[in-house]
C-alpha cells in the first residue's frame, strides 16, 4: 500500500526580506556598480553581427531590420549599448526588498478559480548529492592533466534558484509540500532491482561511485537523496490527484530523464518523472499520462521505459545530437503497442523562442489534445537557456514564462490544471534562478517585482525569428500528432 501521504502545509513569508526603503550599504552600491561595469562590457563585446545564428541555413532569407524600440522594456529588439546599459542600470538599481508579489494583470487565477494553488517540493538533502572534483564531466585525474575542479551537475544553479524563489516573495505564494523516500516498490515498477541494487552500491563506498556511463557521479548517501527526488515528485502528484494543490513544481535533485530501467546516465540515477507517472496510474486512478520535456538534451530514459505503452505519450523537444548523440530523432516514435506516442522534435543548434514557441503550437499543444490526458508531467529542464553551457539554444526567462503558460491554459483545458514539474537539467548558476521563477510564476499564475536583468542583453536572441531549417524539423515531426491513436484504430475489428 502507498505510504499514508503527508499533508500539505502554508508556507511562511521570508524573514530576511530586505524592509523597503532601506538605504544600500557602499559595498550594495559597489556591487551594482561592478554590475552596470560587467554589463557594459557585454554590450559593447559581445554583440552579434547579425540576427541570424551560426547555425542559420546559408541560402536563407536576409535578416530583418531591427525592429523599433520600446522605451522601458528591457526585452526590446533593436536598442543600442547605451541604450541597453541604461535599461540594464535601471533593473539594478532597483528599490531593494520590494519583492512583493501580485496576480497576473486579468489573471489572478486560471479560470476565475479563487482556490487555485501550486504546490512546491524542496528539501536541503537535494543540494546534498555530492558529485565530487570532476572537471565539469571529467572525473579529476593529476597524473593524466585533469585538473580537479567541479562537476557541472553541482547544487549552485539549484540552490540559488530556490534562494531566488524564497527572496522574490513567491515562496509564501505556494503550498509546500514535504518529500519522502520512494520505497523500494515504487521505485521497482520503472527500475531493475540490479539497478537499485547498484545505485546502493556506488553510494555505500566511502568515496563514492558512478551510476553506470563514467560521468554520472553517485556520492556517498546519495542513494538515500535519489529516493527523496523521487519520493518528492510522488508527494506533490499525489496532492495534486487529490485535489490538496491545482498544480506544482518539484525543485529536486538528482534530475532523472536520462536515466533507464536497468542503468544511470547523463547525471540522473533514477527516473523520477517515470517513478511519479506508475504511481499516478497504480494508486492514483490517472491512467493516462502525457510527460512533455523541454530540456535541452533528449529524454532518453524517459522514452525507453514508455516506449512500447500506449498509456504514456512522450513528447520530447531538444537539441538534435546534443546528448545522447544516438537517440530522440523522429524516426523514434514508439512500438508494439506504444506505436506513435513517442515524439521527438530535435532542434538545431540555435534554436531560440519563436522556434520553441512554434513547436509548442504546433506539434505539443495538438498532441496532448489528441492523446487527451488524465495528468501532464513536465521535464523542467533549464539547459536551453542562451547562456547555458551544456547545450547551445537561445531561449531566455521570458521564453519559460510563455511556454508554460501554453502547457498551463493545455491543461486547464484537458485535465482539470493537473499539471506537475520535475526540475532536471540547467547549469548556469546566474542565469538558472531566473529562468525557474518566470517559470513558476507562470505556474502560480502571479508575478514578483523581480525581473529578468539579463533581458536586455540578450534582446536580439529573443527577437530571432523562426527560421527556414528550423520549420522544416517541426514540420515533419508536426506529422507525428496525427499516428497517436492511430495502432488501435488499425488494429479494431
Amino acid at each position: 500500500m502507498h505510504p499514508s501521504h503527508v499533508p500539505a502545509h502554508r508556507s511562511t513569508k521570508a524573514s530576511h526580506e530586505i524592509a523597503p526603503g532601506v538605504i544600500p550599504s557602499r559595498r550594495t552600491t559597489s556591487r551594482r556598480l561592478v554590475g552596470i561595469f560587467l554589463a557594459a562590457t557585454l554590450l559593447t563585446g559581445c554583440q552579434p553581427g547579425s540576427t541570424t545564428t551560426a547555425a542559420s541555413s546559408p541560402t536563407g532569407p536576409a535578416a530583418p531590420p531591427p525592429a523599433t524600440p520600446t522605451p522601458g522594456t528591457a526585452t526590446a529588439p533593436g536598442l543600442t549599448a547605451p541604450q541597453r546599459l541604461t535599461t540594464l542600470a535601471a533593473t539594478i538599481t532597483a528599490a531593494p526588498g520590494d519583492h512583493t508579489t501580485e496576480p497576473q494583470q486579468g489573471r489572478p487565477t486560471r479560470g476565475g478559480d479563487l482556490s487555485m494553488t501550486t504546490g512546491y517540493v524542496f528539501h536541503p538533502e537535494y543540494l546534498w548529492h555530492d558529485t565530487g572534483t570532476s572537471a565539469g564531466l571529467m572525473p579529476a585525474n593529476p597524473p593524466a592533466g585533469i585538473q580537479p575542479a567541479v562537476h557541472i551537475e553541482n547544487p549552485e544553479a539549484k540552490r540559488r534558484a530556490h534562494e531566488l524563489i524564497h527572496v522574490s516573495g513567491l515562496l509564501a505564494e505556494l503550498t509546500v509540500i514535504e518529500p519522502r523516500r520512494a520505497t523500494m516498490a515504487e521505485l521497482l515498477r520503472v527500475h531493475t532491482g540490479d539497478h537499485i541494487q547498484h545505485i546502493k552500491t556506488q553510494s555505500d563506498l566511502r568515496g563514492g561511485g558512478d551510476a553506470g556511463d563514467g560521468f554520472s557521479p553517485v556520492g556517498p548517501g546519495s542513494y538515500a537523496i535519489a529516493r527523496l527526488a523521487a519520493g518528492g515528485l510522488i508527494e506533490l502528484v499525489t496532492a495534486v490527484a487529490r485535489g490538496e494543490v491545482t498544480n506544482g513544481y518539484a525543485l529536486t535533485r538528482p534530475p532523472g530523464h536520462h536515466a533507464t530501467a536497468d542503468r544511470g546516465m547523463g547525471f540522473c540515477l533514477f527516473n523520477n518523472i517515470a517513478v511519479a507517472a506508475r504511481h499516478a496510474q497504480a494508486e492514483l486512478g490517472l491512467p493516462r499520462i502525457a510527460i512533455v520535456d523541454w530540456d535541452a538534451h533528449h529524454g532518453n530514459g524517459t522514452q525507453s521505459i514508455f516506449y512500447t505503452d500506449p498509456s504514456v505519450l512522450t513528447i520530447s523537444l531538444h537539441q538534435a545530437g546534443c546528448f545522447p548523440p544516438d537517440s530522440g530523432w523522429i524516426r523514434e516514435n514508439g512500438a508494439g503497442d506504444g506505436t506513435g506516442y513517442a515524439i521527438n522534435v530535435p532542434l538545431p543548434p540555435g534554436t531560440g523562442h519563436a522556434a520553441y514557441l512554434h513547436a509548442m503550437t504546433e506539434i505539443v499543444l495538438p498532441a496532448l489534445e489528441r492523446f487527451a490526458p488524465d495528468l501532464i508531467l513536465l521535464a523542467n529542464g533549464f539547459d536551453a537557456s542562451v547562456f547555458d553551457p551544456m547545450a547551445r539554444q537561445m531561449l531566455t526567462a521570458d521564453s519559460y514564462r510563455a511556454m508554460t503558460r501554453m502547457l498551463t491554459d493545455a491543461a486547464d483545458r484537458l485535465c482539470h490544471g493537473r499539471l506537475v514539474a520535475a526540475h532536471e537539467g540547467g547549469y548556469s548558476p546566474f542565469y538558472v534562478p531566473y529562468c525557474a521563477l518566470a517559470f513558476l510564476e507562470e505556474l502560480a499564475g502571479t508575478t514578483t517585482r523581480v525581473t529578468d536583468p539579463l533581458a536586455a542583453v540578450v534582446a536580439d536572441y529573443a527577437a530571432e525569428p523562426l527560421q527556414p531549417h528550423q520549420n522544416a524539423v517541426i514540420d515533419e515531426a508536426a506529422q507525428l500528432v496525427s499516428r497517436i491513436g492511430a495502432h488501435e484504430i488499425a488494429a479494431a475489428p
